[in-house]
């Protein structure tokens, strides 16, 4: 738009030498409304219309090329026509505009217009009217110059400067333009004074690096600049935290890039703030979760609903025999043993898949194809919608404890199997004095073993306390 206005500006300039070339041209052949050979040939080879006007008619006497080119009609037809005949959509402002140069308030006017060419098509133009400074009868020159290009340009920029301005404002990130120097911001948006509690006016005054940025970062950002000064970067991107106005902490990921003029000279910085606080906060909770996952000792192992592993923690690894590489990327199927059938894993992918948990036992296969018994929970990870997302199975190696429970039952059997057979009655009692075992040897006192289990002891002693010194609890 600036350099428009400095083409206009020397155009206007070159207008005014060439209105004066033909009012000394007219004065020339004083009152005849005609051009003399030497001034019609500057007037012909003008690139702008123009013409000779009567302001008492408003009939054109005299058209040149350039004319004839930007309104599409021959040198006859303009000069059956006026003025209001070319601009029949503003004819009434047109009038209007030439009022002050019939009355003699003004000699020279100057507006934009629209005018229509002889094929129908409506442009837009700029329109140049002088009174001339000759003999009576009295002559306007008219210059007209098309501008339907660059006004269109001109209303592009404009729309795309309001679209700007728009999205600066409304921008769900914090934005700010900088002056260079003074290392201070000039302009900033409404998210930027959201997120560092400062207005408009407080930001502006801020030094970016000695009073917004923490101390702690200041070196950092310091480095950037001048690393973006002597041209070794051409854009910088930083995590950093700015000193919220109520004095907390803001984390902040800044890109900063600099504006030059076509000279190379730094002109202004642009920099786009987000506020990334809550994404930190998460980056360390998830530190922590992905920390514990890593030193957990039971086994995890994360998968799609399809059942692709995608990730598991080093127990994993230790429990099956394949590493990580070998797991991430294939299916949990990897490790069947053929102890289970296929409508138990058909009713463990149902209930996972359904959206409970499921928990139980069973065997599997290590890659070197010994056998494990293990003890897995799969609980199923939901999204908003409630579609489940992900698996994440946590699995113990049951093989020991398997071992020590069938030792277990075999010492019980063989114990029962000792007590059964002694001719002493031999029984358990639990706190409430309430019999929990008794052996066979109570037969001979008429009682089933069976029917005693949960029977007070005072049907087998009736004075359990004097006899034993025993007491319910």
């Amino acid at each position: 738009e600036h350099d428009a206005i400095e083409i206009w500006e020397a155009l206007r300039a070159t207008l005014l030498e060439l209105r004066d070339v033909i009012a000394l041209g007219l004065r020339a052949r004083a009152g005849t409304g005609a051009l003399s050979d030497g001034f019609r040939a500057v007037f012909e080879q003008a690139d702008i219309g123009m013409a000779l006007v009567d302001p008492a008619s408003g009939r054109l006497l005299t058209v040149n090329d350039q004319l004839c080119a930007t309104l599409g009609r021959t040198h006859a037809e303009l000069l059956d026509v006026g003025w209001s005949d070319l601009t029949p959509e503003d004819v009434a402002s047109v009038h209007a505009f030439l009022a002050p140069i019939l009355t003699g308030v003004a000699r020279t006017l100057t507006r934009e217009l629209r005018y229509r060419r002889h094929d129908g098509e409506i442009r837009w133009g700029r329109l140049r009217v002088t009174c001339l400074d000759v003999p009576a009868p009295p002559r306007l020159l008219g210059m007209l110059e098309d501008i339907t290009a660059p006004r269109a340009a001109l209303e592009a920029l404009r729309a795309s400067e309001e679209r700007l301005a728009t999205m600066f404002a409304l921008a769900p990130i914090g934005i700010a333009e900088g002056d260079v120097v003074a290392r201070r911001m000039t302009r900033v948006n409404p998210q930027l004074c959201a997120i560092t509690g400062y207005t408009a006016e407080e930001l502006c005054a801020l030094s970016v690096v000695d009073q917004l940025t923490h101390p702690d970062d200041r070196a950092e950002l310091e480095t950037a600049m001048r690393r973006l000064l002597t041209g070794e970067l051409r854009s910088h991107r930083g995590e950093r935290r700015y000193v919220h106005k109520d004095g907390h902490t803001v984390w902040v990921s800044v890109t900063l890039c600099l504006s030059r003029d076509p000279a190379g000279q730094l002109t202004r910085t642009l920099a786009i703030i987000e506020d990334i606080s809550e994404r930190r906060a998460r980056d360390a909770t998830l530190q922590v979760y992905t920390s514990a996952l890593l030193a957990a000792a039971n086994a995890i192992m994360i998968t799609d609903p399809q059942g692709t592993i995608m990730a598991c923690n080093p127990a994993m690894t230790t429990l099956t025999g394949y590493s990580a590489a070998e797991l991430i990327g294939s299916h949990p199927r990897l490790f069947r043993s053929g102890r289970q059938s296929d409508d138990f894993y058909r009713a463990l992918w149902a209930t996972v898949l359904g959206g409970e948990v499921w928990h139980g036992e069973l065997v599997n296969r290590r890659k070197d194809g010994g056998l494990y018994t293990e003890d897995m929970t799969i609980t199923p990870v939901r999204d908003d919608a409630g579609a489940v997302t992900h698996l994440v199975a946590i699995k113990q190696d049951a093989t020991a404890r398997g071992e020590i429970e069938r030792a277990l039952r075999a010492s019980e059997a063989r114990y029962r199997t000792l007590v059964d057979n002694l001719e002493d009655v031999v029984f358990t009692l639990d706190a409430a004095l309430q019999l929990t075992f008794v052996n066979r040897a109570v037969e001979s006192f008429g009682y089933a073993p069976a029917e005693l289990l949960g029977q007070p002891v005072e049907l087998l002693m009736p004075r359990p306390v004097a006899t034993l010194g025993l007491c319910r609890s």
